[in-house]
């Protein structure tokens, strides 16, 4: 996606942007900042242009020569979750949340990007690209509830914030359905955490409960993106507003099995099956811990092995009588030549004994 600024080419051309209409005065335009998610915004479409990729000249102009006459006047919302009629591109999406409102530029996005969505003109030739030319006439911002509406105001807007974003949940990755519906179970939760904390008015026991939806759909998204730690906080968010609440206990196990922290899962597990006996808790607290069992037993052959005693390493300072029985042991036949040898050398010792003391008694009678 490429954007030109139109100021410069032609300095002459109208804005329709600049003309007085009669709902100028409408609260909800605002004509300062650019658009944003959620922003109703329209556009003229005025042609396109040919330029040469080596020096941006102009081959080809096939733009409106009447500024006060767009070859086509298109309405859309910004990142919408369940467009009617119009469906932008990445690129002219992108492109027009950086423009604002009078502002005309030539947009430049891949062949069949809507709503450009057939090449201008066949065989184009290879050193030229087509830019489209385009004008923002109009943001029509998206009505958020006020500081000071009521609980009924609050929870309408999130449930269809919710209902929004579980339509783009079940897109999957098509279409980065996981990080847009993020977007609005987020803005869904912060609206009724404000409201939660500022009021304790009837009807704050529905609000809270929608919340803690919102900040575990939430983390389910985040875990989809692979964004655990993230996810992690969105589940203990869920918990602090209910202790009870078995799906956040769920996902911040699920968020901390990934991050390799299998006690804290086993332990957040734990804690669920004691108010759930759902199956999917149960098969994930039985996968944990049996992990958790074989890391421990690795563990423990490791010790063992560690300690375990080498017999041609050991030292030298043990006991005869636990070498004689180790080498009795290790080689019977030699232990006992040994043995036989030990024995036959006492008898010899004591029989000289024997006969050295009778001679010391015949020399002395």
């Amino acid at each position: 996606m490429r954007v030109r600024s139109m100021r410069d080419d032609d300095a002459s051309k109208i804005s329709l942007a600049t003309r007085d209409d009669d709902d100028d005065d409408d609260a909800t335009r605002d004509d300062a900042s650019a658009p944003r998610a959620d922003d109703v915004v329209t556009i003229a479409h005025y042609g396109w242009r040919a330029r040469r990729v080596e020096d941006d000249a102009i081959v080809r102009d096939e733009t409106s020569r009447d500024a006060a006459r767009p070859r086509e006047v298109l309405t859309f919302r910004v990142d919408d979750a369940a467009p009617v009629n119009f469906v932008p591109c990445a690129g002219v999406e992108a492109a027009v949340t950086t423009m604002r409102v009078g502002e005309r530029v030539g947009i430049v996005v891949p062949s069949g990007g809507a709503p450009f969505a057939s090449e201008p003109f066949s065989p184009a030739p290879r050193n030229v690209y087509v830019e489209w030319e385009v004008e923002l006439l109009s943001v029509t911002r998206e009505e958020k509830p006020s500081v000071d509406a009521s609980v009924e105001e609050v929870l309408r807007y999130c449930e269809r914030k919710k209902e929004e974003a579980n339509a783009l949940f079940a897109r999957g990755e098509e279409e980065n359905g996981y990080a847009r519906a993020l977007r609005r179970y987020e803005d869904a939760a912060t609206a009724l955490r404000r409201t939660i904390m500022s009021t304790a008015r009837a009807g704050a026991k529905d609000a809270l409960a929608l919340a803690v939806k919102c900040h575990v759909n939430s983390a389910t998204c985040l875990s989809k993106l692979q964004r655990h730690s993230e996810a992690i906080l969105h589940a203990e968010a869920a918990l602090d507003l209910d202790a009870t609440a078995v799906k956040a206990m769920y996902r911040k196990a699920m968020a901390l099995e990934q991050q390799g922290r299998d006690e804290e899962a086993l332990t957040s597990l734990r804690d669920a099956l004691e108010l759930s006996k759902d199956r999917t808790i149960r098969e994930a607290f039985v996968r944990v811990r049996r992990r958790m069992n074989a890391v421990h037993e690795g563990e423990r052959e490791v010790c063992a092995r560690m300690v375990q005693t080498d017999p041609t390493t050991e030292p030298t300072t043990r006991g005869f009588g636990e070498r004689a029985a180790q080498l009795y042991r290790k080689r019977p036949a030699l232990a006992g030549a040994i043995t036989v040898a030990a024995f036959a050398a006492m008898v010899m010792y004591f029989r000289r004994s024997e006969k050295s003391a009778s001679t010391t008694t015949a020399t002395s009678d």
